[in-house]
Formats: C-alpha cells, sequence, structure tokens
C-alpha cells in the first residue's frame, strides 16, 4: 500500500502495521491449525475495495515495509521505466518528464476495482476542463500474458479516450511494478485461469516526475481534482 503523499502519516501507517500484525497473527495461528499457508481470497486482495490481502501482509511483514511506513519511511515511488503506447511509441520516465501525469495499474479481466478506477479517471477528466489537457493519463497492464495491446486499448478506450493504455513485456512489466513499489501477483483460480492480486489506487506524478499523491478507490471528485491541479504547480507552490 502506497501512502498519500504531501507529508508522512505515521499515525495511520502505525494503524496499518497493528491491523496487517493481528491479520498476520490470525492466519499464522490458522496454519498452525491446518498446516499450510492460507490462500488470498479469490477476488479480493489489493484488487478489492479493502486494499489489502493476505498474501500482501506477508510479504509486506517479512520484508518490514509496513514497519518502515510506521517509522515515516514508505517506499519510493518513482523510477526508471518504459512501456509501449497504443501507437506503438515507447513511454518511459524520461518521455513523460516536463508534463505531470497520473497512473493507474490493473489488468483488463478485473472485476470491480480496475473498470472502478478507470470510471473515476474518466470522471476527473471531465471535472478539470481545460486543466485536463495539461496532464497525461495512463493505465498501465500488470497482466501482459493476457492483455495483448488491442484487448488492452479497446478496454481503456471504453472508459475515456484521454486515457492512455500502455503495455510492455514481462520485463517491462516488471520493471515498471518495481518503479512504482507496486505489488502484482497471480491467484490461481479452480479453472485453470487467474486473477491478478495488485496494489490499487492513481499514483500522481508532477512534472520532474516525482510522486505527489496517490487517489486511492472510492476518493472524492473535488479531492482528486485538487490534488491533479496541485501537481500542475512546482512543490510548495
Amino acid at each position: 500500500m502506497t501512502e498519500r503523499s504531501g507529508g508522512t502519516r505515521p499515525l495511520y501507517a502505525l494503524g496499518a502495521t497493528i491491523l496487517a500484525a493481528g491479520l498476520a497473527g490470525t492466519a499464522l495461528q490458522l496454519d498452525e491449525e491446518a498446516g499450510a499457508r492460507p490462500e488470498p481470497a479469490l477476488a479480493g486482495g489489493l484488487c478489492s475495495a479493502a486494499g489489502i490481502s493476505a498474501a500482501y501482509l506477508f510479504d509486506r511483514i517479512a520484508e518490514g515495509g509496513l514497519l518502515r511506513a510506521a517509522l515515516g519511511e514508505p517506499p519510493a515511488v518513482g523510477g526508471p521505466f518504459e512501456l509501449t503506447g497504443p501507437d506503438g511509441a515507447a513511454v518511459s520516465d524520461a518521455s513523460l518528464a516536463g508534463r505531470p501525469y497520473a497512473i493507474a495499474f490493473g489488468f483488463t479481466h478485473c472485476p470491480d476495482v480496475c473498470p472502478t478506477t478507470l470510471a473515476e479517471m474518466a470522471g476527473w477528466i471531465d471535472a478539470l476542463g481545460a486543466d485536463a489537457d495539461r496532464i497525461a493519463f495512463h493505465f498501465a497492464t500488470l497482466d501482459p500474458e493476457r492483455d495483448a495491446p488491442a484487448r488492452l486499448a479497446a478496454y481503456v478506450g471504453a472508459f475515456s479516450p484521454a486515457i492512455r493504455p500502455l503495455h510492455g513485456d514481462r520485463t517491462a512489466t516488471d520493471r515498471v511494478i518495481e518503479a512504482f513499489a507496486l505489488y502484482a501477483r497471480k491467484v490461481p483460480l479452480s479453472d485453470g485461469d487467474y486473477v491478478m492480486d495488485h496494489t490499487t489506487g492513481v499514483f500522481v506524478m508532477d512534472a520532474a516526475g516525482r510522486h505527489r499523491d496517490t487517489l486511492l478507490p472510492g476518493v472524492s471528485v473535488t479531492e482528486a481534482v485538487a490534488s491533479l491541479r496541485a501537481a500542475l504547480e512546482p512543490p510548495g507552490g
């Protein structure tokens, strides 16, 4: 889970740590009783309104990520990456420099959160009016094996032509996952298919590529528009 920028939020992070520890303790107790590590819920995990999965908590606690966040040291967001736009042109941290952008991550088979996020982004674009042209909006797939460029373009385009779909091969996708400190994991289904358990939210980056905010699912249009407009101004401006 990525903290909202604009200053660390130690109480929020501490609460998340306590919650994670409690859930992990319960899961560990279930492990001892059942003799196996519990699997995340079918369509739950980070690709849900709750935004947290058992697998995510295990991994983040193991890495000390939540503890670092509680100490005011959230993971850095933003770094080198290169994906491909619908026209075949490269889209990278370097090519995006000079213009604020908002980027979300997901997959076209997502049952709820991804379409909700795209619908919210479309609403923000409408509410921004002329300012929307000063910000680039992107949706990048975390599932390149199934999200062919044409499928991804049709999926994203159904919400707004102003949101640009981005894709890459597995190496490029892993690189952007690292750059944005994302969590992404395939969760197998009983029929042999899978869903993606992944970080939700829309990352707001300024013209210098600095992370300015993360707009979480359900944020109000007023708050989202204010955050996006703030990214148009220099830090402290």
